[in-house]
């Protein structure tokens, strides 16, 4: 009996071996892969990394060395790189290695970036970027490096994870504004504005209350500060008294275009300038600084603390002469064309006193209710910006 004990025990025991070798995953398989995706980018990336930083380090002096000499080493164990993922993954882990390091030693840092809304960011072959805030798209195939997944034209990108471009770079259009860790070559590309308001400009042309550029009337670019006030000066029908005023001002930084409507405005308390001896010819004006002027052609003193000159727009909301929504889009710029809507709007607008301030240029003579009705039945949107 106890030889058929032992003998039960052994066989139940080689029973069980069996069984256990049938039950463990086949090395290779899926059920028990050589690499994990987390071992490549957290163990076997940086490996990469640090080897070539050895080797550049070891051979920067030597004049003749190419890149992919120096990065030879890294390449050689071409039996783990294929084992341990995808063509794909190991292609864009080498490229970034060799991104990481030029052929004079230099190394990318990873830099901060905002993105306005709607621009468009080109990147060189080999940069990675994390988008940390917004929405965007890739517009070249990419690789998500955290993911392990390729990305077609048009993939939103998902915050926080590092989307890398191969082969010839690519591109990032931005839904929203955003911000963005980028590492490698890159440039913002500022697409081209269109203008909106070319309607309303020629609105106020008609009836005599702005004039053109030789290049039309520049709608596509920010105004200077010496173009906000003549604006509002053609909007008050005195530009011509404006040109013509022989007075002088405290302001030493005004272009002669511009000395006599500058002194003119100053003496008429349109304006007092960004100090007492400058007034900023050429800086962009805010959407503040031309509401400001707006208001006190309107018969709001900011002296006599009607409003204040920095919260001009907020001011101008609880008076009905902008809406909170057009507040909302004065915010995000404040070009030409924004200039011209604001403008144009103000018209409808009512000054200290009452009326609109369409009504009051009428009846100062500046312009007769037959040409703004005129000039106005032209314009058939809604208003909203």
């Amino acid at each position: 009996m106890k030889r058929y004990g032992l003998a039960l025990a052994a066989a139940l025991l080689i029973f069980w071996g069996v069984m256990s070798a049938l039950a463990s995953p086949v090395p290779g398989t899926p059920a028990d892969p050589l690499v994990t995706l987390s071992y490549i980018t957290e163990k076997f990336a940086p490996m990469l990394t640090d080897e070539a930083a050895k080797l550049a380090e070891a051979s920067l002096n030597a004049k003749n060395t190419s890149l992919n000499e120096l990065l030879s080493g890294v390449t050689a164990n071409k039996d783990l790189a294929e084992k341990a993922a995808s063509a794909a993954m190991v292609s864009a882990i080498n490229t970034r290695v060799s991104r990481e390091f030029t052929d004079t030693g230099g190394l990318y840092k990873p830099v901060t970036v905002s993105i306005p809304s709607g621009r468009t960011l080109t990147v060189a072959r080999g940069t990675s970027v994390v988008l940390t805030s917004g929405a965007a798209r890739v517009y070249n195939p990419a690789l998500n490096m955290t993911s392990g997944a390729s990305m077609p034209p048009g993939s939103a990108v998902p915050q926080n994870q590092e989307i890398f471009f191969a082969d010839n770079g690519g591109g990032i259009r931005f839904d929203t504004a955003a911000s963005l860790l980028v590492c490698g070559r890159y440039a913002l590309t500022v697409q081209a504005y269109i203008p909106k308001y070319r309607d309303l400009a020629a609105a106020l042309n008609g009836m005599g209350l702005l004039r053109g550029t030789g290049a039309g009337y520049a709608l596509n670019r920010p105004a200077t500060r010496a173009e906000a006030l003549y604006m509002m000066l053609y909007l008050m029908g005195e530009i011509d008294a404006a040109e013509s005023y022989t007075g002088e001002s405290p302001f030493g930084d005004v272009p002669d275009w511009a000395r006599a409507a500058v002194a003119y405005a100053y003496d008429k308390g349109y304006t007092k300038g960004m100090s007492a001896a400058v007034f900023g010819s050429q800086l962009n004006s805010t959407p503040d600084q031309y509401v400001t002027m707006l208001l006190r052609i309107m018969g709001y003193d900011d002296s006599a603390g009607d409003f204040e000159w920095n919260r001009a727009v907020e001011f101008a909301v609880s008076k009905d002469i902008l809406t909170a929504g057009e507040r909302t889009a004065l915010n995000s710029g404040f070009l030409r064309d924004q200039m011209v809507y604001v403008s144009y709007y103000a018209l409808d607008a009512r000054v200290k006193t009452g009326e609109t301030f369409g009504q009051r240029l009428v009846s100062r003579g500046v312009l007769s209710e037959s040409a703004m009705a005129a000039a106005r039945s032209k314009v058939t949107r809604v208003r909203g910006m």
